[in-house]
Parts: C-alpha cells; structure tokens; sequence
C-alpha cells in the first residue's frame, strides 16, 4: 500500500466521459477515492446521481453546480456536499476554467450515471469555444 502521493507525477485522465468533461488524477483507496480535477471553461457533467456520498472543493474558477433542485455559483475555498443518489453537475464557466478537488465514497463503486439514461457524453454550453 502506497502512503505518500506527489500529484503533479500522477498520470491524469478522463472521468466518467458517458456524461462529464472531468479531467484529472485520481487516488484510490479501500472505499474512498480523491482526485483532482479540471474541467475547461464551458464544459462540465450533465445531471447525473450515483450512490455514493461526494464533496467538492473548488480550488480555481467559477463553477455553477446544481444538487437535486438547488443550483449557486461556486468559487475558490466553496465546498458542495453531494448526498448519496442526489441529482447534480457541474459546470466550468470562468476563462481558464476550473479546477477543484473531490472526496468520494467508493463503497458502491465510482462510476455514476445520467440522468436522462443516455450516455451521450459530457455537458457542453451553446457558445462553448474550445480554450487555447
């Protein structure tokens, strides 16, 4: 088992691609998992639930977030708590981006799913300009 991690050496990926833009590295321990994650600007998950409890801390960037019916704008030092099976997204709507950390329950795995049941990929906003 491995105790100390240098995020800037780990390998970064896609997350959940059926329904989010998230990219980044992730650390998986028994029954949780951590990751940090970047999302461009305009780009973010379609609603989506999974049965695992989830915290968001947002780091760089204005994301809008949405749980259940609640929507807000979030900031660098907010935080989301995403219940278990509770709708949500995310969405990256500052230049540059954002980035944020994530703590995730992996007891019942770590993959969501979308809400609408189609796995058309992530969220992107009408005006959306790929960043360069």
């Amino acid at each position: 088992m491995k105790y100390f991690y240098d995020w800037n050496a780990l390998e970064k990926t896609m997350f959940a691609s059926d329904y989010s833009s998230a990219f980044g590295s992730v650390i998986m321990g028994e029954r949780m998992q951590v990751a940090m994650v970047h999302k461009e600007r305009g780009t973010g998950s379609r609603l989506h639930s999974h049965p695992n409890e989830q915290f968001n801390y947002v780091l760089k960037g204005e994301i809008r977030a949405r749980v259940e019916d609640e929507e807000t704008m979030m900031r660098p030092g907010d935080l989301v708590h995403i219940p278990a099976n509770a709708a949500h997204y995310l969405v990256a709507v500052s230049e540059g981006g954002a980035d944020y950390f994530v703590a995730k329950d992996t007891t019942w795995g770590i993959a969501g799913a979308a809400v609408d049941g189609q796995n058309t990929g992530a969220h992107f906003d009408q005006d959306y300009k790929k960043d360069e």
